[in-house]
């Protein structure tokens, strides 16, 4: 698909490849939950029907979070193990610090954020981001490649 879409842009075709050399990446075939070390699995399902049919065999052991539109015609997303979500990630460290829940702060911009955000204290979430995660934002960044969050962390004072 990447090939596809950079066409003969060799330098983008370049880039994804030493990306997928770099990734932990096996066939589903192979998956065992008890010896493979791994919290979370990105997916494209080109059947979503089929996808769906799946659902409520993982679902007691994952979350799963798409980001597909509507018009698409196949799934993607992830599929992230219980209780290994970023929100459970920013717990354990608060507690490892001994610190409080209240002086968190979470940026997010997709569904895979959602936890954390409803997690910390101040969700800090992109304009651009799916309508629920947006609806429960403390506060919203412009585009990061626009400097988007480094005008929140300004806005926020987190810079001093």
């Amino acid at each position: 698909r990447h090939n596809k879409e950079f066409g003969d842009n060799v330098e983008l075709q370049r880039f994804f490849e030493l990306k997928r050399q770099e990734e932990n990446r096996i066939p589903v075939s192979q998956f065992d939950l008890e010896k493979t070390g791994v919290t979370k699995i990105g997916f494209i399902a080109p059947d979503p029907i089929a996808f769906y049919d799946c659902v409520k065999y993982i679902a007691p052991m994952f979350n799963i979070v798409t980001f597909s539109k509507y018009e698409d015609d196949f799934i993607n997303g992830e599929i992230i193990l219980k209780n290994c979500t970023k929100a459970d990630g920013v717990k354990r460290v608060v507690d490892y610090y001994h610190g409080d829940m209240k002086d968190t702060i979470g940026f997010g911009d997709s569904m895979n954020d959602f936890q954390m955000i409803d997690t910390c204290e101040i969700g800090v979430v992109a304009e651009n981001a799916p309508d629920k995660l947006k609806a429960i934002g403390t506060c919203f960044f412009k585009d990061p490649d626009a400097d988007g969050l480094a005008d929140a962390i300004y806005e926020l004072k987190l810079d001093q």
